[in-house]
């Protein structure tokens, strides 16, 4: 059959229109709840790196990045799987790297063709800097295990250098000092530095109140070794940061 140049445009017509009745018949059928339900779904599912597989599940993502705030006490983060198998599958396992992390899933067994959400809540209330926390999911007793991984970053508020000051045994007993440095817009005041054993003493010396102080440890002699602690009172408003502690050491 010949098409003229009307008849194939009229054809066209045809065909876009019966795309546009076929479309708002489609939305006519999505619920406003499964609309707001697919948008918060593509939020939980979002995530950085790439996804990985593992007896017929796929893991999404493997690694990813957050940010958290001082103070905060705990996060969550989520990965999902989706079982990519014609059957349901059941977990062998799925564990925490540590105690400070609790980890739960939506769906187990996870049923063919869906997805489930893994879910997990750091508690962060004593990490410092950057941490990285992981979660171990083994599909079956066959395959391997994979391992989620969030790499948590904390801003730093103050630094405290050097954390630990050492001595040798016999050296010259002289002043070693701590540096502590507020970073963050608001001041922190150090109120109070104690040296916890009497072989060595503390003074505080400020260099820039409410933004820089020295902390001078001197120890009385060198002859033996010992392990100490000077114990910070700051005025932070943050219970975490309030009181940090600074080590010492003479060694062999």
């Amino acid at each position: 059959m010949k098409f003229t140049g009307s008849t194939f445009q009229k054809w066209l017509l045809i065909c876009f229109a019966a795309v546009i009745i076929l479309f708002g018949f489609y939305t006519w059928l999505i619920t406003p709840n499964e609309i707001e339900e697919t948008g918060e779904e593509a939020a939980l599912l979002s995530g950085e790196g790439p996804a990985t597989e593992s007896g017929g599940l796929v893991f999404s993502p493997q690694f990813q990045e957050i940010e958290a705030n001082p103070g905060d006490n705990s996060v969550v983060v989520f990965f999902t799987v989706e079982n990519t198998t014609g059957e349901g599958i059941k977990l062998a396992s799925i564990r925490s790297g540590c105690t400070c992390l609790d980890v739960t899933i939506d769906k187990d067994p996870i049923p063919a063709g869906e997805k489930a959400i893994i879910t997990g809540e750091f508690d962060i209330s004593e990490l410092r800097g950057r941490s990285i926390k992981s979660i171990s999911v083994k599909p079956d007793r066959k395959s391997r295990p994979v391992v989620l991984s969030t790499s948590i970053q904390i801003e730093e508020i103050y630094t405290l250098t050097e954390s630990l000051t050492t001595w040798k045994v016999g050296d010259k007993p002289e002043t070693k000092k701590v540096e502590f440095r507020v970073l963050r817009d608001e001041p922190i005041r150090i109120l109070s530095a104690e040296s916890q054993r009497e072989e060595v003493t503390c003074e505080i010396e400020v260099i820039e109140e409410g933004r820089a102080y020295d902390l001078k440890l001197t120890p009385n002699s060198t002859d033996g070794s010992l392990l100490g602690i000077v114990r910070i009172e700051s005025d932070c408003e943050l219970e975490n940061y309030a009181r940090p502690l600074a080590y010492y050491a003479i060694q062999r």
